[in-house]
């Protein structure tokens, strides 16, 4: 991974992470009731973008190598759909099922927000709180990863995403 999508990298790990403790905090200091205008909605969008991102990335880094051309992270990244990258993790050892388990309740509230006109969610009843949790779960075991000199334990299958 060269510099520029390294920095890339942390810059929207940080993003992520800090964006959803931000609503967690906001939401523990007012009502159980959240609404697009909180930013909730749009987070999950760039959370789910960020995700799908890392996922290319994991892809060159453990499964590809980084020594393909350029041309392969394009492809990875902007061609090949986010199911097929996760399955491809999955099935190299490198993605866990705990993982790809907690993308899939990122996905289906994602996609709630795309597919909707304007919708709102309950902190609670659309258990939000575990979404972002969760989310900050996943950034921080990619970041892990991707940032790791030490990819030998992964190629291995010792550790997983």
């Amino acid at each position: 991974m060269d510099e520029e999508r390294r920095e890339a990298l942390e810059f929207r790990a940080k993003y992520v992470s800090r964006k959803a403790e931000g609503l967690i905090r906001k939401q523990k200091e007012t009502s159980v009731y959240i609404d697009a205008s909180e930013g909730v909605n749009e987070y999950l969008l760039t959370a789910y973008a960020t995700i799908e991102g890392m996922t290319a990335e994991a892809l060159m880094k453990f499964v590809i190598k980084d020594e393909v051309e350029e041309g392969a992270f394009e492809y990875l990244d902007g061609k090949m759909s986010q199911s097929h990258r996760e399955t491809l993790l999955m099935d190299s050892g490198i993605l866990s099922g705990q993982t790809k388990g907690k993308i899939d309740i990122l996905r289906s509230k994602r996609n709630e927000v795309a597919h909707q006109p304007s919708p709102n969610f309950d902190w609670y009843g659309d258990s939000i709180y575990e979404v972002m949790e969760a989310t900050i779960e996943i950034v921080d075991a990619f970041t892990e990863a991707l940032l790791s000199q030490n990819t030998e334990r992964y190629y291995k299958g010792e550790k997983q995403i």
